[in-house]
């Protein structure tokens, strides 16, 4: 029993640091693009976009977070 509580542990810990290295990964896309990045989910909704993004658009990421996309298409056109 203690070597099946040890084994979920480990596994447990060992798929946390994979999360932690993908989330490293992420900030540094999002944060070394020049370019405009943006996430959105299935429905078009803004989950995040990067810090070019707001400067280039003049606006901040809170102001674009769970508003649809084309908010972003407006402002470019």
């Amino acid at each position: 029993m203690l070597f099946f509580e040890k084994k979920i542990y480990q596994t447990f810990i060992n798929n946390s640091t994979k999360v932690i290295e993908l989330k490293q990964e992420l900030e540094a896309i999002m944060n070394l693009s020049g370019e405009l990045v943006t996430i959105t989910n299935a429905n078009g909704m803004v989950l995040r976009v990067n810090n070019a993004c707001e400067q280039i658009l003049g606006v901040k990421e809170s102001d674009l977070v769970g508003r649809s996309a084309s908010v972003l298409e407006k402002r470019l056109l």
